[in-house]
């Protein structure tokens, strides 16, 4: 829920998990819609943004990656605690407690415990995103 920075895990429709986020702040905006995981990561690195207006960052070894749209995905941020607040240039920040959890309980799953990444299949496929935002 982009409104209220707040990511919902549901089994059916029961609420498992529930935590603060930190999603894309303008003009980076997190994109909305329904998409499938596509691709999970142990860990991996980032870069984006554009030097000449000042907001290029590259990061290494970012954890629980979760691409869900492109290169939009959900994953740990160790360097910041802005969580309920937009930080990001689009993912879905989350703490690095809660990125474990989500990326051990989301699809696909990783086929052994030292498999640093797993593409999503007809046999193995990724979890549904939702991203949307409430009235309030």
């Amino acid at each position: 829920d982009l409104a209220q920075q707040v990511l919902s895990a549901y089994e059916g429709d029961r609420m498992v998990y529930a935590t603060l986020v930190s999603t894309g702040r303008p003009p980076f905006f997190t994109p909305k819609g329904l998409n499938r995981v596509w691709i999970k990561l142990q860990t991996g690195a980032m870069e984006g943004g554009d030097t000449e207006k000042g907001d290029y960052y590259y990061l290494q070894d970012v954890p629980w990656i979760m691409y869900f749209s492109r290169d939009v995905g959900l994953h740990a941020a160790f360097w910041h605690d802005r969580f309920g607040y937009p930080s990001s240039h689009g993912c879905v920040n989350l703490s690095p407690k809660d990125a474990k959890w989500l990326f051990n309980w989301t699809t696909p799953q990783l086929p052994l415990p030292d498999t640093r990444y797993v593409y999503a299949s007809r046999n193995n496929p990724g979890t549904w995103v939702y991203v949307y935002a409430s009235s309030g």
